[in-house]
């Protein structure tokens, strides 16, 4: 959104603010659910019931046709291809994953057209934004057609737990729909096309939560979907206050790793399974877990395997993605950054055959606060856009105050940090200092792993 633009909204009220999220509904609507949407869906719904044989046929299918068309389309891989002395003829099944290297997001992210197929103006594609848990700013490019796809995934997923279009939605992600220093209700505004009530995550202070809770019970939503630490914020207050629970058919958390103490408080709160979703704005692979509670690997959506290892799908460690979706950017052999545990279990309560993940290890982001003492979680659309950066790092003091370590390109200059400073402040409102540092590095943890958010800072709770 235009900053500009975005100010002018901040002083619309609050009916004006409401047909303005559904006209960029609409938008996203079209982009989501096209045609092919559909038919995605009806393929998805046969593949459900796939055997392991016919799993691992489809995967092979798919991935053959994707390395082929990568090799003859994008100059990335025809440069690797040619390098490696192979051609598109030479591929003639998943065992030829071997002929990429991984692939490395700073590759990616440092030239992402040279993955984009020649067939495909980058001028007229849809731009994603992800900086994850490196806070290193990635651009994605996809079409209307992936797009649909990618989101027919969500559908089959909501089918399966008996949530169809007709129901509310309720949603708790780090979207700006209201000034930061708001106290007063409403948080929330409402898109009409979705029938989704889009609620702030960043006004969920001790004092407002009550609001949240009886708004809720008033839309009576089909599912909540957002981070599991704002849920979580929502169903702590509940518990803590003995109210009733919360009646939905579905709590579905994703973009952030769901704690056991989290899914506890959820559960005990909502009357509804809390069902994980894990995934990635590149698009390279889709996770969700069943109502049994085991988090399968979507097949149709992208391969997975552990990084060193001989065999797809053994044992633990950092995992590559070969996404089957997205032939407008493909990546093949992705290092996605998270640590992952596959289950032994070949099979399921549910009766899928898809793949099962134990564990996912990574993609868990500390928590600042905002001088209300609202947790805000998920910090990384902060620098999506790119902003000039090549990696940054947000720290919380104990007194509250916040530094931004950024390590700039050569183009980095005051409007980007004022645009940092701007998009936290609209988070952590204007009562803490925002303190931008440039600096020539940042340091790994001991583990090696950067670590995008490290916050000192204990807000004062009320007993």
């Amino acid at each position: 959104m235009n900053s500009n633009f975005e100010k002018l909204y901040f002083m619309m009220p609050f009916w004006l603010q409401n047909i303005l999220v559904s006209i960029y509904g609409l938008k996203l609507r079209k982009e989501r659910y096209s045609v092919d949407h559909d038919l995605k869906l009806s393929q998805l719904m046969k593949s459900a019931k796939f055997s392991e044989d016919e799993i691992k046929r489809y995967q092979e299918k798919q991935f053959v046709a994707l390395a082929r068309y990568a090799v003859t389309n994008v100059p990335y891989y025809r440069e690797i291809a040619q390098k490696s002395g192979f051609n598109e003829s030479d591929i003639n099944s998943i065992d030829d994953l071997i002929r990429f290297p991984i692939l490395k997001k700073s590759t990616v992210k440092e030239n992402p057209e040279k993955f984009v197929s020649d067939e495909y103006d980058v001028e007229n594609l849809i731009s994603l934004y992800t900086s994850g848990t490196s806070g290193t700013p990635l651009k994605v490019y996809c079409n209307k057609s992936v797009r649909s796809q990618h989101y027919a995934f969500f559908t089959r997923l909501r089918h399966s737990l008996g949530i169809d279009e007709k129901g509310i939605r309720v949603t708790l992600f780090g979207r700006i729909i209201m000034r930061p220093n708001e106290v007063r209700p409403p948080f929330w505004r409402w898109d009409f096309f979705n029938r989704n009530l889009l609620m702030s995550s960043y006004h969920l202070s001790e004092n407002n939560v009550i609001e949240y809770y009886n708004k809720i019970r008033q839309v009576a939503p089909s599912e909540i979907i957002g981070y599991p630490s704002s849920i979580y914020q929502i169903s702590k207050y509940i518990v803590n206050n003995g109210l009733d629970k919360l009646k939905v058919k579905a709590v579905i958390t994703t973009a952030e790793t769901l704690m056991d103490y989290q899914r506890k408080s959820i559960e005990e709160a909502f009357d509804a399974p809390v069902i994980n979703q894990y995934g990635c704005t590149e698009m390279a692979f889709f996770v969700s877990e069943c109502e049994y509670g085991s988090l399968h690997i979507n097949p149709e959506h992208g391969i997975m395997e552990i990084i060193g290892s001989e065999e797809i799908l053994k044992n633990k460690g950092p995992i590559a993605v070969t996404g089957l979706i997205n032939n407008v950017m493909p990546l093949i052999r992705y290092e996605v950054g998270d640590i992952v545990e596959f289950s032994e279990k070949k099979e399921c309560q549910c009766g899928s055959r898809f793949p099962i993940i134990s564990r996912v290890e990574g993609r868990v982001d500390d928590i600042v606060f905002s001088k209300s003492g609202a947790a805000v979680g998920r910090l990384d659309p902060v620098f999506k856009g790119g902003q000039n950066i090549s990696e940054a790092q947000i720290h919380q003091l104990a007194n509250g105050n916040i530094i931004v370590r950024v390590v700039p390109t050569e183009l980095f200059n005051d409007e980007n940090a004022e645009w940092i400073r701007y998009e936290l402040k609209k988070r952590v409102g204007d009562g803490l200092n925002i303190d931008i540092q440039i600096v020539d590095s940042i340091e790994l943890e001991k583990s090696g792993k950067f670590k995008a958010v490290i916050s000192e800072y204990k807000p004062h709770r009320s007993s």
